[in-house]
């Protein structure tokens, strides 16, 4: 532990990342008793938000929109889990007995321990060699795409066999050739 990070013993677990996994964490660990702190740099759920048609999912919901006020209406719910929204974790150490995270808003916080549900972010083009497009050409993450509003139009979509599943069932009259 590095000197300067206090033991804190009021918190049995933390986790970075505000997505329904993270959510899911808090809420499991609530249901056994365990205190943490969820750490999230947007919004819980934020994703969710932009993704507009839902199925399979517990609760009966239909949109991200709606399904991500359940979850975070769940998670505030929870006496045993504090939220701290709009800071980023920025470094994870993790000894024998515990794990210390470091904010970047400056505190680092200790627990015995720790759950990194962060997820994954969309690969741009300028960090990929081998995916190249025209300049000027703005590509959106999947969950932030338009349908296109005239015509037929042409997605290119590289593994993301869920997230485009959700796309065209939110679009059903799509004449797109994916």
């Amino acid at each position: 532990m590095a000197a300067n990070a206090p033991r804190d013993d009021s918190t049995d677990l933390i986790i970075v990342g505000g997505g329904p996994a993270g959510c899911a964490a808090a809420l499991m660990a609530a249901s056994v008793g365990m205190r943490s702190v969820l750490i999230e740099a947007d919004a819980l759920c934020a994703k969710l938000q932009h993704i507009a048609a839902v199925t399979n999912v517990v609760g009966g919901h239909a949109s991200g929109p709606e399904l991500a006020a359940a979850i975070a209406k769940d998670v505030t719910r929870a006496s045993l889990c504090s939220v701290e929204l709009g800071v980023r974790a920025t470094e994870i150490n993790a000894s024998d007995d515990h794990v210390t995270v470091t904010l970047d808003s400056g505190p680092r916080l200790t627990a015995p321990y720790a759950v990194v549900a962060t997820g994954v972010g969309p690969l741009a083009v300028e960090d990929a060699s081998w995916l190249t497009a025209a300049d000027g050409v703005a590509l959106p993450t999947l969950w932030g795409a338009k349908a296109p509003e005239t015509g037929p139009g042409c997605l290119l979509i590289l593994g993301a066999d869920r997230p485009l599943g959700t796309f065209l069932r939110a679009h059903p009259a799509l004449e797109t050739t994916v």
